[in-house]
C-alpha cells in the first residue's frame, strides 16, 4: 500500500465490477497511446473478454482510495501465464491511468506482480512488448530487472504510423541464484 496526502494506494485482484474504470481507463488517449489498443473499444465486448479470463491470467488494479471515501482505479496490470512447454513463463502488460502516472503507480504494480509471479507462482520467465520511444515504461521494467532482448521493427501501427518495440524478459532472480540457466 502506498500512501500520499489526498489518498491511498492499495494493490488488488480484478473484480467483475472493475471493468468500467478499467475501460474508461484504457480509452484515455495517453494510456492507449502505449498499448496495442484502438480507440472506441466496444465496451461489451470489452467487458466479455474480461469475463471470459481463464485460470492462468492474473489481473491486479492499482485501487486510490482518496480521504472522502471515493475509490478510483489508477491502473492494471495483466499477468497471462502460458501453458505446456512454457508452463512457467508468462507475459505481462501494465496500464497507468493518465491522472496517476509518475506516482509510484506502475512501480506498486510491478512489485505485486514480481512477489505473486517469483514467490508464488514460481514462474521462470516473465516477457513483455513495450514502445522503444515509451521511455518511462522502459526506465519502470528496468528498475523491476527487466532487459531489452530483441527489437521489433515496425512491430505495430499507431497513430498512422508503424513503429518499433522492444522485447523485454524477466528472469526470476531466484533462479538465477540457484544456479537454474
Amino acid at each position: 500500500m502506498i500512501a500520499r496526502a489526498d489518498f491511498q494506494l492499495v494493490v488488488k485482484p480484478m473484480r467483475a465490477e472493475d471493468w468500467e474504470q478499467f475501460h474508461a481507463m484504457r480509452e484515455e488517449a495517453s494510456v492507449r497511446y502505449n498499448t496495442l489498443a484502438i480507440p472506441f473499444a466496444d465496451p461489451g465486448r470489452f467487458r466479455d473478454r474480461l469475463a471470459s479470463a481463464s485460470e492462468l491470467d492474473h489481473r491486479l488494479v492499482a485501487e486510490a482510495i482518496f480521504t472522502d471515501g471515493t475509490r478510483q482505479i489508477a491502473g492494471n496490470l495483466g499477468l497471462h501465464r502460458d501453458s505446456l512447454s512454457r508452463a512457467d513463463m508468462a507475459a505481462m502488460g501494465i496500464q497507468v491511468a493518465t491522472d496517476f502516472q509518475g506516482m509510484g503507480v506502475g512501480s506498486a504494480l510491478l512489485a505485486a506482480m514480481c512477489d505473486l509471479a517469483d514467490g508464488w507462482l514460481n514462474l521462470h520467465r516473465i516477457e513483455l512488448e513495450v514502445f522503444t520511444d515509451n521511455e518511462r515504461g522502459i526506465a519502470l521494467y528496468k528498475k523491476f530487472a527487466f532487459e531489452t532482448e530483441a527489437t521489433l521493427r515496425r512491430y505495430a501501427f499507431r497513430d498512422g504510423d508503424y513503429v518499433d518495440a522492444y522485447r523485454m524478459g524477466r528472469i526470476n532472480p531466484r533462479h538465477l541464484k540457484a544456479g537454474t540457466p
